[in-house]
């Protein structure tokens, strides 16, 4: 019933004013956007593999998300922010527009309309994957290409999902049906696992699993580009030219504080030293792989701090100021399907209000 009536909810905050309201309480601190992926109208492929389009932003969405903080907000590129962080302050209801992963898409389909808007933005690169895009090698992270196999299998009736339970002794959920719910399960079962254990388990499933779907399965766009592909550096580099700041994003994607200390920060300096050498631009901004507080430590500040970072971002939820540590900047990340109000009320902060009020009640309660 609430869901049904949220659209309406929503629409009449707006319209009443509520969200330009919370825009105002937070003028003075630096809102950051998260997203990933940004794709054309491609209905059928998104209702056939939700999973695997899990972070896509429809371009149409997408636009309308720019229009919307071309018109109320000051939307900051790199040089303001490196200004902003030195000084402690920033314009009024400024915002950032970060991307994470370096995806193909990225450069093809939401480029053209940051351009078009004259909006900047930050793209952060793994930079081992950037690597093989420009060599033509096809590599995606294992936690993409495990869904993206699973989610091809899933619809193959001849396919005996009880075969992966083998290669999973430990999974409590039943597979003798793929669904959606269970391929999640089986995702976050191997993020537990140590490194080598996980990495013997994934070439077991890839096994029984096949072949890696063709890339056509899962457009971005309408030139057939894989929403799973990795930009190349002459992605990047063009990117550089037209206004984006780049960052590192580590160069294999790994999750650092399940990294020995010393393999942590070469893949931070690594992803760092990469950018400058590939696109002659200044690399001293970062992001966190997944970004939760226990996804780094001070030991990986340090490390960017010894590298002359001057931002590092998280995925913890929330608004910055002057006393946020510029080393742990925090995010708000635009979900797929928000509509223009959703967006409103997300980019507003009132979202990130009612949710920590809901928090705070149910630890009440308890």
């Amino acid at each position: 019933m609430i869901a049904s009536l949220r659209p309406i909810l929503l629409r009449t905050a707006r319209a009443a004013g509520l969200f330009s309201a919370m825009r105002f309480q937070h003028r003075h601190q630096l809102l950051v956007l998260t997203y990933h992926s940004v794709v054309q109208n491609i209905q059928e492929e998104r209702s056939r593999y939700p999973l695997v389009y899990r972070n896509a932003v429809s371009a149409n969405h997408f636009e309308q998300q720019m229009q919307y903080l071309r018109r109320y907000y000051t939307v900051l590129d790199g040089d303001e922010l490196r200004t902003g962080l030195a000084h402690g302050s920033f314009p009024a209801r400024a915002v950032i527009v970060t991307f994470d992963d370096g995806l193909l898409n990225n450069a093809t389909v939401a480029l053209p309309i940051l351009r078009r808007l004259n909006i900047p933005a930050l793209f952060f690169l793994p930079t081992g994957f950037v690597d093989a895009a420009s060599e033509n090698t096809l590599r995606r992270h294992w936690t993409e290409d495990l869904i993206a196999r699973l989610s091809y299998r899933r619809l193959d009736d001849a396919f005996e999902s009880r075969a992966l339970t083998t290669h999973l002794p430990k999974l409590t959920v039943e597979l003798d049906n793929l669904s959606l719910a269970s391929i999640r399960v089986v995702v976050e079962h191997l993020k537990r696992l140590p490194r080598q254990t996980r990495l013997s388990r994934l070439s077991a499933l890839t096994d029984v699993l096949g072949d890696l779907p063709p890339a056509t399965a899962f457009p971005a766009d309408r030139d057939g580009h894989s929403v799973l592909a990795t930009m190349t550096w002459d992605h990047a580099r063009r990117a550089a030219n037209q206004g984006i700041t780049l960052g590192g994003h580590t160069v294999n994607h790994e999750n650092l504080a399940r990294l020995p200390d010393d393999e942590a920060a070469t893949e931070i300096t690594e992803s760092l030293q990469s950018l400058t050498e590939n696109t002659e631009q200044s690399a001293d901004f970062f992001s966190y792989p997944y970004g939760r507080p226990r996804d780094f430590t001070t030991v990986h500040q340090k490390v960017l701090a010894d590298t002359k970072c001057r931002g590092a971002f998280t995925q913890v939820v929330g608004f910055n100021d002057a006393s946020t540590d510029p080393l742990a900047l925090r995010r708000i990340d635009v979900s797929p399907g928000y509509s223009i109000d959703m967006f409103a009320y997300v980019a507003s902060g009132s979202k990130h209000m009612v949710d920590r009020a809901i928090r705070d009640q149910s630890s009440a309660s308890t």
